[in-house]
């Protein structure tokens, strides 16, 4: 299980980070060897955005466990994908694709102990409308 950061609502449709939050990556999703993904206290994001849809479909909700891969996923599609990490004890600008901001999402949920069918209906949805939130 991957620590959850401490984000907070603060309005129906957007949450802030209260406190730098780090996330140490071997999975090879985006990278070989360990990325240290930082996100600073005061980020604001939505969460997982979650269609209504789905919360009762598939049982999810924009809280609880996806609050760390949600956090990650909305930093690197916020940057369109340029973004400042520690990778090999060096921190560097890395280019992030959609597919592996994705792929790295789904990772992160399985990390944090979501279950294998409200995972793959979480990645299924950020695979089929994610592109709208990139290009934007």
């Amino acid at each position: 299980m991957i620590p959850q950061p401490d984000v907070r609502p603060i309005s129906d449709k957007l949450y802030r980070l209260y406190e730098d939050y780090t996330h140490a990556d071997n999975s090879g999703k985006v990278r070989r060897g360990t990325l240290l993904w930082t996100v600073k206290a005061g980020f604001e994001y939505d969460g997982a955005s979650v269609p209504w849809y789905l919360w009762s479909i598939a049982g999810l909700h924009n809280d609880g466990l996806m609050r760390a891969a949600s956090l990650i996923h909305d930093y690197i599609y916020i940057a369109k994908g340029r973004v400042i990490v520690d990778w090999g004890g060096i921190r560097c600008y890395i280019r992030v694709t959609r597919k592996q901001a994705d792929d790295l999402f789904l990772h992160m949920l399985k990390e944090s102990g979501m279950g294998w069918r409200k995972r793959n209906t979480a990645y299924l949805a950020v695979r089929a409308w994610g592109w709208t939130y990139w290009k934007s």
